[in-house]
């Protein structure tokens, strides 16, 4: 197996939630191609979902200080340390970045982001229109005013967004998700389970939308499918940032059970 056939096989081993498989594979292919950034992000990602999240971002780094670092360890970077709760410091990575070209657009979505977790939805909102201003079509900064303007309960504004940032790309999971989750929020939720499933139909292996489907099943008292969309989270999700989110959904399948 060729270097870039055990990356695409781990790649797809962590999307399908086989942890230990897609790990195998990184710890083989860190052994043949040790300075090999593409390898170490994808390392790492698996180290963090493993629980050594700390890890990861010991390696990131050192990496990340290297001048001949590729941007994808510094988003990397960057990201794990958000995850982490170091909101400045993946601030201040993600605002390097910012003077990388091609990575200038991204870098100011994931500094928005960042603003929006600190309660600072003014610069959140510049970030994202700053990205918008760098590139028209930029599909991530789009969704993500979605996800301001839905947060501050400015939900056909956060609709329009959502609805822009598909004409960009049709097939977005994220925002089809996200759009989704507005809908069951207020109640419309024919329209939501249209939307879930449009996206388990692109991307089956995306675990909110079998999140959402899990709690739309509950909503039509459908329990079987409830607890089988659940129990396809919980295969599919292992972000150390959702971990209160699968403790709660791991609460909601054992009271399933029981019934």
């Amino acid at each position: 197996m060729t270097l870039d056939d055990m990356l695409e096989q781990a790649v797809t081993d962590l999307d399908e939630g086989r942890l230990a498989a897609a790990w195998s594979l990184l710890q083989q292919a860190r052994e043949l191609a040790p300075d090999d950034d593409e390898v170490l992000v994808l390392y790492c990602e698996v180290l963090a979902a493993r629980g050594e999240q700390q890890r990861a971002v010991e390696l990131l780094r050192r990496r990340a200080s290297e001048p001949s670092a590729a941007a994808e360890v510094l988003f990397a970077l960057g990201d794990e340390l958000f995850s982490a709760g170091a909101a400045e410091e993946a601030l201040a990575v993600y605002q390097q970045l910012q003077g990388r070209g091609d990575s200038a657009v991204s870098a100011l979505v994931r500094q928005g982001l960042v603003h929006m977790a600190q309660q600072a939805p003014e610069k959140a909102e510049a970030c994202f229109q700053q990205a918008l201003r760098c590139d028209e079509n930029a599909l991530e900064a789009a969704s993500a005013l979605g996800a301001l303007y839905a947060e501050r309960g400015q939900l056909q504004q956060a609709r329009n967004w959502y609805q822009r940032a598909l004409e960009i790309d049709p097939d977005d999971v994220e925002t089809l998700t996200s759009l989704a989750e507005l809908l069951y929020e207020q109640e419309e939720r024919g329209e939501a389970l249209k939307l879930v499933q449009r996206v388990t139909e692109l991307d089956a292996h995306w675990p909110a939308a079998w999140l959402l489907s899990g709690y739309l099943a509950l909503d039509a008292d459908d329990e079987a499918e409830a607890s089988r969309c659940f129990e396809t989270f919980l295969q599919l999700e292992h972000d150390p940032a959702a971990a209160d989110l699968i403790t709660e959904v791991q609460a909601v399948l054992s009271a399933l059970r029981e019934d």
